[in-house]
């Protein structure tokens, strides 16, 4: 029985080997033929590709005009969208902060910021901050060093404190009062 076995096996493995053999020759066949089987594109193919390419332009073009008419629509409307305007400007509020410190140079351009609930410029200068009122030109606070002066601006603003305005570390909070608030009794 092993002689059959044996025999068996090896009819087996020919087989194999036999379409093994067959399936490459195929592939390798096949592979020499693929590259000759491509034509050179035909006239009619050359057309769609250009008239394909002129649709495509086109509509680049289509695209182009109304981005062009958007970004010009954009730019009459930009004016009405921008900060309100106030009676006074950004260089006259810096002219009134130069006014009340004198011989203190500008260091920032003045910007709006709200300054105890009232719109206000924030002036920096070389000596210190200066915020004056956005609608009256008013002095709110002059944080220079040379004397609190602040003006009632008729809103409540009153004391010249600015405990809302977390953007002015280190300075002190001015209400007049100068009382200790931590003192032993």
């Amino acid at each position: 029985m092993s002689q059959r076995l044996a025999l068996l096996l090896t009819t087996g493995m020919s087989a194999f080997m036999l379409v093994t053999a067959g399936a490459v020759a195929g592939r390798v066949t096949n592979a020499q033929a693929a590259p000759t089987a491509t034509a050179v594109p035909t006239e009619d193919l050359n057309a769609l590709l250009q008239d394909r390419e002129a649709a495509y332009r086109q509509l680049l073009d289509q695209a182009n005009a109304q981005l062009e008419q958007a970004y010009q629509q954009l730019a009459t409307q930009t004016p009405q969208a921008g900060e309100p305007t106030y009676p006074v400007s950004p260089e006259q509020a810096a002219m009134i902060a130069m006014g009340v410190v004198p011989g203190a140079t500008l260091t920032a351009t003045p910007e709006l910021v709200s300054f105890q609930g009232v719109v206000a410029y924030e002036v920096i200068l070389s000596r210190g901050k200066v915020y004056v009122d956005a609608t009256s030109g008013a002095v709110l606070y002059n944080g220079t060093g040379g004397g609190a002066a602040v003006a009632q601006s008729g809103r409540g603003g009153g004391g010249g404190g600015h405990a809302d305005d977390d953007d002015h570390k280190g300075e002190e909070e001015h209400d007049g009062g100068g009382e200790d608030e931590g003192g032993d009794d």
